[in-house]
């Protein structure tokens, strides 16, 4: 019942959120369209779940799959998963006003509520992988060979989240083996399979589908629309990337920058020191793996300096104060208390607008409309209003459109056999063109002059901040 009844409160508090954003301001995260509109794709062409394509974590698509709306499918993911994190701390150990204040906290810090009604995917990685990390500590503590197994499934799903979850395996790898530094070294070895095996066979997996659907097992990796190519290019941190030293010293910095928003992170160290070398040393290892997908990150040019990745260290922060049972002291509330009211102001310097401006709409500020969906909704009422049946587009960069219509099967994108056949004379096969402003759109590279409203046999009947619009002058197309 107590269940229920926290679900339900922060339900209503990320759908309150994001209808107010969406209608108030046109504004939802366009990874909520991008995952809806690769589903709606995979289930108009007959549920052909190839079509989502395999170059991203398939967890996230997954909710879309059953309900395509994303002002629903992130608050449902966001509630319930933090409904679960939060009830299984309070019914594993003692708790009372203080310890569940802080929990409270954090669920209302500004970036968390980004997360759980605008990312759920980044969400849903961070709760796994804290998660993951309560049931190794658990171990720790009553060494039940259940809760390390359960520890090693849910770092083993993290993969399917986001593939970064590799990062942490050796750190997981030599913490459980100092841990069991007593044992004999089958028993040593048993251990650390039982936790990595899940990661490693969905690896695996992953690699045998990439293969049998692209001919590639690393297309996941390699492709260019790879998830390890979707953060936006920073030169600080591709300097760094492959450098030791240059990671290390950009992870610091990072830290440093970020110590208002992850103060509790910090607070909880000391007491790590309580207990015996034996089990100080896995735990603290344990206990930094945010650390390491920070500086793994930089290391593999996969790094974005989002404020939102304090949540993650929010999450194993109290994990930890919950196990060491601080959760309920002055200081670690009080530290609370602190990232909290960070969260409304540091971000305002974030480089990451999507952040940077659900946290100022908060404060009064007009999400501007360059991050909005006012233009794409326009776009896709425009396609439904000239009566386009046959749009040749680059669903790349146009995916919010093809969501808003509703209608995936009147485009022609990338992954149709005849895509480059129509791309290269598009005056025969498409009656209109839809074309984003981004310089790797396919049709804007085909067509260079495009951006001058210049498309042989075609006229230009929009011309916006992101997209062009283009008519074929005939009309008349082919029918294959």
């Amino acid at each position: 019942m107590i269940a229920f009844i926290v679900f339900f409160i922060l339900f209503l508090l990320y759908f309150y959120i994001s209808q107010e954003l969406f209608f108030k301001f046109d504004y939802i995260h366009k990874n909520l369209l991008f995952f809806a509109e690769r589903a709606l794709i995979a289930v108009q062409s007959g549920f052909r779940v190839e079509n989502i394509g395999f170059v991203y974590p398939p967890i996230a698509f997954v909710p879309f799959l059953i309900v395509n709306d994303p002002l629903l499918v992130s608050p449902i993911i966001g509630a319930l998963f933090s409904t679960f994190l939060i009830t299984y701390l309070i019914k594993t150990y003692k708790t009372d006003a203080l310890s569940i204040l802080s929990i409270s906290i954090i669920m209302l810090n500004p970036l968390y509520l980004f997360l759980s009604s605008q990312r759920f995917d980044v969400l849903l990685f961070y709760i796994l992988l804290s998660l993951s990390v309560f049931y190794t500590v658990r171990h720790i503590e009553t060494k039940y060979s259940l809760y390390i197994f359960v520890a090693g499934l849910l770092l083993g799903i993290t993969f399917f989240v986001d593939f970064r979850s590799l990062f942490v395996v050796p750190v997981y790898f030599i913490s459980l083996f100092l841990l069991t530094s007593k044992e004999n070294f089958h028993y040593r070895v048993a251990i650390v399979v039982v936790k990595i095996t899940p990661v490693v066979f969905f690896l695996f997996s992953w690699l045998y589908l990439n293969w049998i659907f692209t001919g590639n097992p690393l297309n996941f990796i390699q492709s260019p629309y790879s998830f390890f190519r979707s953060e936006p290019v920073i030169d600080e941190f591709i300097q760094a990337s492959g450098s030791f030293i240059r990671s290390l010293f950009l992870t610091l910095k990072q830290l440093f920058l970020n110590s208002l928003l992850i103060l509790p992170y910090f607070l909880v160290i000391p007491y790590i020191k309580r207990f015996k070398l034996l089990y100080t040393t896995p735990l603290f290892l344990v206990y930094i793996v945010p650390i390491f997908v920070f500086y793994f990150s930089i290391y593999f040019g996969m790094f974005f300096p989002y404020m939102y990745s304090s949540v993650l260290f929010l999450l194993f922060s109290l994990v930890f104060a919950f196990y060491l049972r601080i959760a309920n002291s002055k200081p670690y509330l009080f530290s609370m208390i602190i990232a909290f009211l960070s969260a409304f102001f540091i971000p305002d310097h974030s480089k990451d607008l999507n952040e940077k401006e659900f946290i100022g709409s908060f404060k009064g500020r007009i999400i501007p409309e360059r991050i909005s969906i006012k233009e794409d909704r326009i776009i896709a009422k425009l396609l439904i209003g000239y009566g386009c049946k046959k749009i040749l587009s680059d669903d790349a960069y146009t995916f919010p459109v093809i969501y808003f219509t509703g209608n995936s099967n009147i485009f022609i994108l990338p992954h149709n056999y005849i895509y480059y056949t129509v791309l290269s004379n598009p005056t025969i096969f498409a009656d209109c063109m839809l074309i984003s402003r981004n310089s790797k759109d396919a049709i804007k590279k085909r067509f260079p002059k495009s951006e001058s409203g210049f498309v042989p046999s075609f006229y230009l009947v929009y011309d916006g901040l992101k997209y062009m619009l283009y008519i074929n002058i005939s009309r008349e197309v082919y029918k294959w």
